[in-house]
């Protein structure tokens, strides 16, 4: 029991050791890979920009918003941000039609429409047909 419990701590030792080793290589290949992150970030926002992609453009502005190396100052990222704000916004045609549909269901104030009106309406004519369809039962 001894030696077997003598072994699975030399294995673990060992494991340990090993794991303590790659730190200082993976250190050198992380500031290599922020930079070939960086670079091909770079060139999503640029590709994203020139094709117009929205969906795009949200995916590359939020990698390099996580991978932190960007700043607002950056000029592909301003471009980006410019092309993403502009296709996020409604068209003229688009926004006309909302406008019409809101006004055709009272939403504009300065129309001077009381919809009471109306509804007083109703209420006489079903009234009168009321009183006239119930002629020979009610009296």
């Amino acid at each position: 029991e001894l030696l077997e419990e003598a072994a699975r701590l030399r294995a673990e030792a060992a494991e340990a050791e090993r794991e303590q080793q790659p730190v200082a290589a993976t250190t050198a290949t992380t500031t290599l890979s922020a930079e070939d992150a960086k670079a091909k970030i770079t060139a999503a926002l640029k590709r994203a920009t020139q094709q117009r992609d929205k969906d795009q453009l949200r995916i590359a502005l939020a990698a390099a918003e996580e991978a932190g190396c960007f700043s607002g100052n950056d000029p592909v990222v301003q471009k980006a941000v410019m092309a993403y704000n502009e296709l996020r916004e409604l068209s003229d045609a688009m926004r006309k039609r909302l406008v019409a549909e809101a006004r055709s269901q009272g939403g504009d104030p300065s129309v001077n429409w009381n919809p009471g009106f109306a509804y007083a309406g109703i209420f006489v004519l079903v009234a009168v047909l009321v009183v006239l369809g119930g002629k020979d039962i009610f009296y």
